[in-house]
Order: C-alpha cells, then structure tokens, then sequence
C-alpha cells in the first residue's frame, strides 16, 4: 500500500514483471478510489493473515516434539495461529518468514 516499493523490490527479482503488475495495481486502486488508503488496509488486514502455520515453524515444533518430547513450539504455533490477525508483539515471531538458511536447504511436497 506504501508508494515505496524498494523492499518488495528485493523480494521480487523479476524487476520487469514488478513493475509491469504494479501498474496494473495502481489502476485498479484508481478504480476503488472512493475507499480511503486507511480503508484498504483494513480490508487488505482482515482478508490477510499475518499468522500463518510457516513451514520452518512447524518443522521446529514437530522436531521439538519427536526428538525431544517436548510439545512446547507445538503448543505456542497452535495458540498463535488460533489469533491468525493479531498484530502483537508477541506474536511478532510467528509473522517471520524462515531465513534463506532455512529456505534455500527446505523441499517439501504434495500431501505434507
């Protein structure tokens, strides 16, 4: 929603396809011009949450709980993602993306 776009930039190599879709987003928010920037992001904050079940967290709770029998991370993700909106800070790490540490080594597949 901010008219910076230098970190969505970094995440998005494709700098072409960044800006040709962006483009077509500020048309479309030309069309919804009668809702206000606050209005939008309420909506977008609402049909968006920021709590998901990512998957480096749910490897650490399951290797927690396999390999050490400790239901703790398992425990705290289910209490997080139960409040998949909530912008506390201490929730705040359940929002995190994995690290490329974790992403560049991660696979998964259908049906895990």
């Amino acid at each position: 929603m901010a008219t910076d776009t230098t970190a969505l930039s970094t995440l998005i190599p494709e700098q072409a396809a960044l800006n040709a879709w962006l483009i077509r987003w500020q048309e479309r928010l030309g069309l919804e011009s009668n809702d206000s920037k606050a209005q939008r992001l309420t909506t977008m904050t609402l049909a968006n949450p920021r709590i998901i079940p990512r998957n480096h967290l749910v490897e650490q709770a399951l290797s927690a709980a396999s390999d050490h029998n400790d239901f703790e991370p398992f425990e705290q993700l289910l209490s997080a993602v139960r409040q998949p909106f909530s912008d506390s800070d201490a929730l705040a790490k359940f929002a995190q993306p994995a690290t490329t540490d974790f992403t560049d080594r991660y696979r998964t597949f259908c049906g895990t």
